[in-house]
């Protein structure tokens, strides 16, 4: 999914082994990171697990795919206490 996104594009803590088990062909890839970036731009956010997540799952959904939600849950990591 790296290559999916510009070089200009802002994201952030994206895991992408993870990403990379999700059972998507090339163009539901595709589909599911344009979407992110679509959303995290209407949120004035980079592009985030969250989203990705999201996107993927509509693209599951939208193919009538059997969804495991544990699959797209994202838990954010918590911010380091100083």
């Amino acid at each position: 999914m790296a290559k999916r996104f510009p070089s200009a594009t802002p994201t952030e803590g994206l895991i992408f082994d993870r990403l990379a088990r999700l059972n998507m062909t090339g163009g539901s890839i595709h589909n599911a990171a344009l979407n992110a970036a679509f959303m995290a731009a209407q949120a004035g956010t980079p592009v985030s697990m969250s989203l990705i997540l999201a996107a993927a799952r509509a693209e599951f959904r939208k193919h009538d795919k059997p969804v495991n939600e544990a699959d797209f849950r994202w838990q954010e990591p918590a911010e380091e206490v100083k």
